[in-house]
């Protein structure tokens, strides 16, 4: 099984200049019935730039989180 961290940057659609300066940092953690994922708690509506890595493999994407979705929301990264 591959274990990732994973970075959060709220406000912005880029990866910041410096590691630093995102917001959220978690390493991916293993569930019964659940392959790698991470959870990040109390997000508030807005932009976020999500980046992942693990070893030489890496994914990032960005996600804007409205009211409708701010409850809960699944986003699916593929490590390339």
């Amino acid at each position: 099984t591959l274990h990732a961290r994973v970075y959060l940057k709220y406000g912005d659609n880029k990866m910041p200049t410096d590691s630093t300066l995102y917001d959220e940092v978690t390493n991916t953690m293993v569930e019964p019935g659940f392959g790698p994922h991470a959870h990040f708690t109390y997000l508030k509506e807005g932009t976020y730039y999500i980046y992942s890595q693990a070893g030489a493999y890496t994914a990032d994407t960005v996600v804007y989180i409205d009211t409708a979705s701010a409850e809960s929301i699944n986003v699916i990264m593929n490590l390339q």
